[in-house]
């Protein structure tokens, strides 16, 4: 009668040489989350092409592919495509296939952002359309339900690079430990020491990139260099965010909430 395996727990290799150990095979499992994902806007050319004049690499398509691993799911890359209505539907509906649809780009109020009017063609319900956070306003959520079969959930990041990181540690790897059957599906809340001053003027929550170090007092946060949600260079340079209130300033030791970004040491 005693319990080997809890459930809503990996299955380590240890874990499943103690199943078969004791005669259980096959093992009811929860399969890892697919999670289909697609760039959009004419700017954006792929990371090994040279940019021409009004033009951007790819940096989401490569960030999530990584993002998605680190949280365990199966990356199912859809590639880019541009501001054309017939393209992206195309690929929406093929992204709709899977567990999670992921875009990046086209979810702002511009005359090219065409994603929510896209899913809304395709049968995706709004459920949401913008957050209360900086950087990852613009976020965008829905569901749609696969005939008689189960619900895609389906995430419209923001073109930034940032913002789309946070937005994926903050709502996207929460909603796939869900899925994937995880007891423990919110990032663990973590307290942290500024080793030096954050402000934010701005009214929303700021989540502000910072390297996260274990310390004798416990963890402390140590600011990186960053310049805002286009700042993929500052961010790389941290394996977390503080929270820093609106329009609030902390000094150096002042106590913040933080989160460790997925796949971050």
């Amino acid at each position: 009668g005693t319990e080997l395996v809890a459930a809503g727990v990996p299955l380590t290799p240890a874990a499943i040489g103690l199943l078969a150990e004791h005669g259980y095979d096959p093992v009811p499992a929860v399969p890892r989350v697919r999670v289909a994902f697609l760039s959009t806007g004419d700017e954006v050319v792929p990371a090994a092409a040279k940019p021409g004049p009004g033009q951007i690499r790819d940096a989401n398509g490569p960030l999530l592919a990584a993002a998605l691993a680190a949280a365990g799911a199966t990356p199912v890359p859809l590639g880019r495509v541009g501001d054309d209505r017939d393209a992206l539907a195309a690929k929406v509906r093929e992204g709709l296939a899977a567990d999670v649809l992921l875009l990046s780009g086209g979810v702002s109020m511009g005359d090219y952002d065409l994603v929510p009017g896209m899913l809304a063609d395709c049968g995706v319900a709004q459920v949401f359309h913008k957050v209360n956070v900086k950087p990852g306003k613009p976020l965008w959520f829905g569901t749609r339900r696969n005939g008689d079969g189960p619900i895609t959930a389906v995430f419209g990041l923001p073109g930034n690079p940032v913002s789309s990181l946070t937005s994926f540690e903050l709502f996207v790897r929460p909603a796939l430990r869900r899925l994937g059957g995880w007891t423990d599906c919110e990032p663990a809340p973590l307290r942290a020491t500024l080793t030096g001053a954050l402000s934010n003027r701005g009214d929303r929550p700021l989540y502000r990139p910072v390297r996260l170090t274990p310390t004798a007092e416990g963890l402390a946060a140590e600011p990186v260099r960053w310049a805002g949600s286009g700042d993929l260079r500052g961010a790389a340079a941290a394996n977390g965010a503080a929270l820093i209130p609106g329009e609030s300033h902390l000094a150096a030791g002042d106590p913040v909430e933080a989160v460790r970004w997925a796949g971050c040491g």
